[in-house]
C-alpha cells in the first residue's frame, strides 16, 4: 500500500521514471519495480485509457463520423506523420478515461460515495450575493437548474469544467 502511496507522490511531483524507481530501489530493496506497482494498481483500478487521434492544433478528433479521415476538416494538417497512410502513426494522439468507469469505482467506495453527496447536502448560505459565491452552488445558473427540476436525486452528479486549468473552489 505504501508503494501505492509512493506512485501518488510520483504524479503529483511529475517525478521521472528513473526517479521512482531509485526511489523504490531505497526503501524496498529493489523488490519491486514501477512496472509492477502499475499492475497492482491496474488491478485496483481497472479504468483503461480510450486513445484517439486528434488533430496536431487539436482542432478535431478522428472519432465517430470522422474515424476515417486522413485530415483535419478545420486546418487541412493531415493525420499522420509525413501523411504516411500506408503506416498510420497519428501525429497526435488523446488519452480518454470514461467518465463512468471513473464514477463506479468512485462509488464503490463507501466513505468516497459519502463524499460525493456533497452537493446534494450543501447547504446555500442566504448572506452570499452574486458578487460573494462560497460554492458553485450558490450561483443564479445551479438553482435555476434545480429550479428546472435537475439535481433532485442525492446521486445526482454535477460537473464543472474548467478549461484554463485555474480552479476557483476548493472542491475538486
Amino acid at each position: 500500500l505504501n508503494v501505492l502511496k509512493l506512485l501518488e507522490v510520483k504524479q503529483k511531483h511529475n517525478l521521472s521514471d528513473r526517479a521512482f524507481n531509485e526511489i523504490l530501489s531505497i526503501f524496498t530493496n529493489n523488490e519491486i519495480s514501477l512496472y509492477a506497482v502499475k499492475k497492482k494498481l491496474l488491478k485496483l483500478v481497472n479504468i483503461m485509457p480510450i486513445f484517439i487521434d486528434i488533430c496536431i492544433n487539436s482542432c478535431m478528433a478522428f472519432t465517430g463520423q470522422y474515424a476515417n479521415e486522413s485530415s483535419c476538416h478545420y486546418c487541412e494538417e493531415s493525420r499522420f506523420i509525413d501523411g504516411n497512410l500506408q503506416k498510420r502513426k497519428s501525429c497526435k494522439v488523446l488519452s480518454y478515461f470514461s467518465l463512468i468507469d471513473r464514477f463506479k469505482i468512485q462509488y464503490n467506495d463507501p466513505g468516497r460515495s459519502k463524499l460525493l453527496k456533497y452537493r446534494y447536502e450543501y447547504i446555500n448560505n442566504e448572506n452570499y450575493d452574486n458578487s460573494n459565491i462560497g460554492d458553485i452552488f450558490d450561483g443564479n445558473l445551479y438553482k435555476e437548474l434545480v429550479n428546472e427540476g435537475f439535481f433532485a436525486n442525492e446521486r445526482d452528479i454535477a460537473l464543472i469544467g474548467s478549461t484554463d486549468g485555474y480552479q476557483i473552489f476548493k472542491q475538486k
